[in-house]
């Protein structure tokens, strides 16, 4: 396999659902002498893929973080966002790549007139975590930008998932609870319904999950997912309790009540979700 067959394999399987393995295991070795001669966007496709599986490939993002430093001039806007996003949820820093000329190259991408409204909100993500690893980000205008086009983007999101809140809420409400329906975090990231269980210091983000984020096979959240919790966690202290889609809406209507009533009670427990 070339380098370019390697990359694009591993997206594939990372579109799937697929999470690591023996394949990944295989491709990432397979990468290792192709890295320094990939296309930008070659190695922004190997490490999103690697990224959403929660491949532990630190060696390779080693690699990665270094071969586009070298060529970090030749990326374009939507690859550079999501090369940053990928290093963001894998929780990799890499000096060479992050120099200050990595801010510079998006500041001079993202300018006025470039709303590419998927790439700004993913370099929301790798701003929040440079916040995160109290490490430089973006500069302060384009990190506005971003915010305010990721903020937009959870409130539509939110829209299309009204009447299902409504339900999560009006069942807490019958189990006594004052739960708060579409919070909004000073971050940008919006949670479906918080609530605080009586007499615990804790407030809960019932977190209503596609069953898309997770990976196939033992039900581990992408590696998308996880970004989200792990950033919900650190900077709106936040006992992140997910809630799958495909569950709730098989459960009858007369049992939501006594359902959320059994989740709460595990509500502790099921905060440590796979990878926290």
């Amino acid at each position: 396999m070339n380098g370019c067959e390697v990359a694009r394999t591993a997206q594939t399987l990372a579109l799937l659902g697929h999470g690591v393995g023996a394949t990944y295991e295989a491709l990432g070795r397979a990468a290792v002498t192709h890295i320094p001669h990939m296309l930008p966007g070659e190695l922004t496709a190997l490490a999103w893929a690697h990224a959403m599986s929660r491949s532990a490939a630190r060696d390779l993002f080693t690699m990665v973080g270094e071969a586009s430093a070298k060529k970090l001039n030749e990326f374009d806007a939507s690859d550079l966002a999501l090369l940053a996003w990928a290093f963001a949820a894998a929780g990799h820093d890499d000096p060479t790549l992050f120099a200050p000329a990595f801010a510079s190259r998006c500041a001079a991408l993202f300018d006025e007139q470039q709303n590419d409204s998927l790439s700004l909100r993913r370099l929301h993500q790798w701003h929040l975590w440079r916040c995160e690893t109290r490490s430089p980000g973006l500069p302060s205008g384009l990190a506005d930008r971003c915010l305010d086009e990721f903020r937009g983007s959870q409130a539509r999101v939110a829209c299309s998932a009204d009447d299902v809140v409504e339900t999560v809420a009006n069942a807490l409400v019958t189990l006594g609870l004052s739960p708060h329906k579409h919070v909004t975090v000073p971050e940008g990231y919006e949670v479906a319904v918080c609530v605080k269980l009586s007499g615990d210091r804790h407030t809960f983000a019932v977190d209503l999950t596609d069953p898309r984020g997770f990976l196939c096979g033992g039900g581990a959240p992408s590696g998308e997912l996880e970004l989200r919790w792990r950033h919900l966690r650190h900077f709106a202290r936040l006992m992140v309790v997910p809630l799958n889609l495909a569950t709730w809406s098989q459960v009858p209507e007369a049992k939501r009540t006594e359902f959320l009533r059994r989740w709460l009670d595990d509500a502790g427990s099921r905060e440590l979700v796979p990878g926290s």
